[in-house]
């Protein structure tokens, strides 16, 4: 088994070649301190480190592989795209013809490696810009390409790269962790500086699709320019300076940007950033002062889980015998211009004895850069993952059972031990996709489309002087079965912020407490007005995007963090508003019963008589009945009490409407009747005449409740809750139909019928005019109840009931005022317009003015004489056997009238005959009201005559 080594490559012989590809000097990176192509790597040579020693420690294990050897090619690709395709062109071209045509001299050495196979896979490489070229070579040869840092999403697409694999995930996953970080930490205001190869264009994609359903926004995002880096990278500073509230930059950057970005950081001032990155991306020469604590402080970065410190007592790691790292060239150039800084607290480990004082810095040690002690032994489980991932597809191959293979038909690979160079590399890709093992950190496999576990480990930055340590806060990680993120707290160790402990603010705006809403400005969702809910709605988290609803029958709080249950409210008998109402029912029900007193007490007085009495007290009686109704809408609403409530309602109006109605009927029938017929109406016409009006009334409140029946069997009025701002009114609901219609028609066809009919009478005799009041009342209530109409139908539970409560007051109070309260008045206050006498001298005056319109002048002198001859023999006749004081005063009577008749000089043949006449008229209106029933009436009938 060869070896062979140089600063450019490191080989060994074996049964199976593994290409090995490493950065182990950047040529971008300066000073240049070698005559090479740039400043050596530790971390890669680490890397490369690692590839040596997991390959030696498997041919030192007789379980992997038994008799089989690993032989390696490790290649110093420089970072250089050109030097990575020479390398990856080395690997594909067999040995034996290479060296025959370009090594001629070299002919024993060739014959020695005739049978030395070619590279079977390829470790590497760690760009994926670099890893991309190799990729588009090994392809095209079926040859397997795992790398262990490239992260670009570019090689999920399996139609171009069928042939790569990585042990790291994507960028997909990167930017999927820097979003929860931000998320976690409440940031949403943050920078976005890319670099403008296959990583940062990549990485910034998957990070701007990653956050677009999230609250985060970019408030700079900008990728740095190849062409004119310094210029690019000067415009982007003076951005991310401008947005000075996006304290959060994120970092997709290769290196040699990173570090162009953070010294124009610091030559423009802008010191109070937080950077989230890659810890492969940052050169930590920049955490020395002066830049250190005030650029850098509270970094938060990203790196691989798979990075071990192989001196700790629970890792079990394949350390190489002590040799190897003596006679590794690229590790003696490591110590030529680096030295390891001296532990606080050595411990013993395995390279301990390997660590001699030379590779110490000394005191007076000034021409080699001094590096923290621990940095020499991490490794990168990354690759031992890739070696380790061959390794057991092989393994597989050579275990195979026929019919269990993965080849098409259950096919095993068709090799052994003996045959193991000749291996196909399209059945080795096969068995790499499939592979499953335990590595030193847990278990590993491919996913499908050939990313390792998406993992990472959140560390930060700690800064003490000249020294910084990188301190694991968090494990964030995705089950590959259900895809869940897990972020795992590792250590309670405090980040230390640049402002102190408490994490700082990326945000555009305050947070927005509960009780209100984000109102977002057009160009930014981040950006904007925190809106108070007030009464839309409630919000209990911070930062709420819209106010919810409150629940049906509740309101938000006053601060809107909640909702609190609305109060259900319905007219009660403890409420102000029902007090009032049933105060102004009480005291109207004791003044009608004052009114039928009065009316009792004077029943026999022509003002009562004139006011038809039994109607009247009906009136009266049917108004203190009304004045309950409003009592009926105190009541807790039921579905069976809102039928009552409205039977009640329906049923009073009508009847003191029909009360009205017939009232009025009777007195234009009686007045028309006089001027009609001189024939003296008898008591058995009166009482017919009173059945009559009787059933009218029946009949007028059978109709509406007929319809209440029909209505309340189809579509009763029930209980319902109405909700509103304030309460949930309990009242009644009354399902508009044609029944609801059919009832409001009715009514008003009363009313109008009542209008009319006392617009008729409205000149009748003044002692006898009920009409006239009949008329003002009916005015009064129309309009009463043309203010209820759209009362009733613009409020809502509680004032609805009180509109109805007020307009069944209103309705009787103007009965009483415009109907009743005359008649008190003149009883009071005016009795002597309550005699016999004022009574005949009115109803004389309605007679003449009458008489004057109807009666032809010609043809009233011989009427009259008839009249006069008839007149006369029925005077004599009623006024048998009077006595002689009643004859004498019936003489004065007489003489007096006709002295007053003489006044009337043009007039005076009309007025005889209006005299006689007038009596008729008089014993007539008599007989009709008073209803004779006693001998005292007779003389009262005397009176009248007379």
């Amino acid at each position: 088994m060869d070896k062979h080594q140089s600063l450019k490559s490191i080989q060994r012989s074996g049964d199976i070649i593994l290409g090995g590809l490493f950065s182990i000097h950047n040529v971008d990176e300066l000073p240049v301190h070698l005559d090479h192509c740039g400043k050596l790597s530790l971390r890669d040579l680490l890397r490369a480190v690692s590839m040596l020693e997991a390959i030696e420690a498997i041919n030192q294990d007789q379980n992997l592989l038994p008799n089989i050897t690993l032989g390696y090619q490790i290649v110093d690709d420089c970072n250089s795209l050109s030097q990575v395709t020479q390398a990856t062109v080395q690997f594909i071209i067999d040995e034996e013809e290479h060296l025959l045509e370009y090594n001629e001299q070299h002919c024993s050495e060739a014959n020695r490696k005739k049978h030395q196979s070619r590279v079977t896979s390829v470790i590497g490489a760690a760009s994926s810009s670099r890893s991309q070229a190799v990729a588009n070579i090994l392809s095209s040869y079926h040859i397997p390409q795992i790398s262990y840092a490239s992260t670009s999403t570019i090689f999920n697409d399996k139609r171009t790269y069928p042939y790569f694999l990585r042990t790291v995930p994507s960028d997909l996953a990167q930017a999927r962790a820097y979003a929860d970080i931000i998320m976690y930490y409440k940031w949403n205001y943050i920078g976005v500086v890319a670099s403008s190869d296959t990583y940062g264009t990549s990485a910034l994609a998957a990070f701007r699709k990653d956050v677009i359903n999230t609250p985060i926004c970019l408030a700079v995002e900008e990728t740095i320019s190849s062409v004119n880096r310094l210029t690019s990278i000067r415009s982007i500073v003076q951005k991310l300076k401008a947005a000075s509230n996006a304290t959060v930059i994120v970092l997709f950057t290769q290196k040699w940007d990173n570090t162009a970005l953070m010294e124009e950081m610091w030559r423009q001032n802008v010191t109070d950033r937080i950077y989230i990155t890659s810890e492969s991306t940052v050169d930590k020469s920049f955490f020395r002062p002066p830049f250190g604590n005030q650029l850098f402080q509270g970094m938060l970065v990203t790196s691989d889980p798979y990075k071990i410190d192989i001196t700790q007592e629970n890792i079990s790691y394949p350390v190489a015998n002590l040799s190897f790292y003596q006679n590794n060239t690229w590790i003696q150039q490591f110590f030529v211009t680096n030295c390891l800084k001296s532990p606080p607290h050595q411990r013993r480990h395995s390279l301990s004895d390997f660590i001699k004082s030379e590779h110490l810095c000394q005191y007076n040690d000034t021409n080699r850069q001094p590096v923290p002690y621990m940095d020499f032994f991490y490794r990168d489980v990354t690759v031992v993952n890739s070696i380790t991932a061959v390794v057991t597809a092989i393994q597989n191959m050579l275990s195979c059972q026929p019919g269990q293979g993965l080849l098409p038909n259950g096919r095993c690979p068709n090799i052994t031990q003996q045959t193991i160079s000749q291996i196909v590399t399209e059945e080795l890709m096969i068995y790499l996709k499939n592979i499953h093992f335990t590595s030193i950190l847990g278990q590993f496999r491919f996913s499908p489309i050939g990313n390792g576990p998406e993992r990472y480990t959140i560390s930060a930055l700690h800064i003490h002087n000249d020294s910084y340590e990188f301190q694991p806060v968090a494990l964030w990680e995705v089950n590959q079965q259900t895809d869940q993120v897990l972020i795992t707290t590792l250590t309670d160790r405090v980040i230390s912020w640049k402002y102190g402990i408490s994490v700082p603010p990326s945000r555009c705006m305050e947070d927005c407490p509960p009780g209100t809403r984000v109102s977002s400005y057009p160009w930014s969702p981040c950006c904007g007005l925190c809106i108070s809910c007030g009464k839309i709605g409630f919000t209990n988290v911070t930062n709420s995007l819209s106010c919810q609803p409150c629940p049906l029958g509740q309101v938000p709080n006053p601060n809107a963090t909640g909702c609190l249950a609305l109060p259900i409210v319905y007219l009660n008998f403890a409420q102000p508003l029902a007090i009032v109402i049933t105060s102004l029912c009480g005291g109207g029900a004791l003044i009608t019963v004052f009114f039928i007193g009065v009316f009792i007490k004077y029943r026999r007085t022509p003002v009562i008589k004139s006011a038809h009495f039994l109607p009247s007290l009906a009136q009266l009686i049917a108004i203190i009945m009304n004045f309950g109704v409003p009592l009926s809408f105190m009541v807790e609403p039921t579905d069976s009490w809102c039928r009552v409530q409205i039977a009640i309602f329906t049923s009073c109006v009508i009847l003191l409407l029909s009360l009205l109605l017939v009232k009025t009927y009777r007195i234009v029938n009686i007045f028309n009747n006089v001027m009609t017929n001189s024939k003296i109406v008898s008591q058995d016409s009166i009482t017919k005449a009173n059945i009559i009006q009787i059933s009218i009334i029946v009949a007028l409140m059978g109709v509406p409740i007929i319809f209440m029946a029909i209505w309340f069997t189809g579509q009763p009025p029930r209980a319902r809750y109405e909700y509103t701002d304030n309460a949930i009114y309990h009242e009644c609901s009354m399902v508009i139909s044609i029944y609801t219609l059919i009832l409001v028609i009715y009514v008003l066809l009363l009313m109008t019928a009542c209008l009319y009919l006392a617009f008729r009478a409205r000149k009748l005799p003044q002692n006898f005019n009920e009409a006239k009041f009949i008329s003002f009342t009916m005015v009064t209530i129309i309009l009463v109840w043309a203010a209820f109409v759209p009362a009733y139908a613009g409020t809502k539970g509680l004032y609805r009931n009180v509109a109805s409560c007020l307009t069944v007051i209103s309705t009787n109070a103007a009965i009483l005022c415009c109907l009743f309260a005359p008649k008190i008045y003149i009883i009071y206050f005016r009795p002597e317009r309550n005699s016999q006498k004022s009574v005949q001298q009115s109803t004389m005056n309605f007679m003449v003015e009458h008489s004057k319109k109807s009666v032809n002048i010609v043809s009233s002198k011989k009427i009259c004489t008839d009249d006069h001859n008839t007149t006369k023999t029925t005077s004599s006749e009623k006024i048998a056997n009077p006595t002689h004081s009643t004859v004498q005063d019936h003489k004065e009577t007489r003489t007096r009238v006709e002295e007053n008749r003489s006044h009337h000089d043009s007039t005076s043949t009309i007025s005889t005959c209006t005299d006689h006449r007038l009596s008729e008229s008089s014993n007539i209106i008599s007989s009709n009201e008073i209803n004779v029933e006693e001998d005292e009436n007779g003389i009262e009938n005397q009176s009248y005559n007379v």
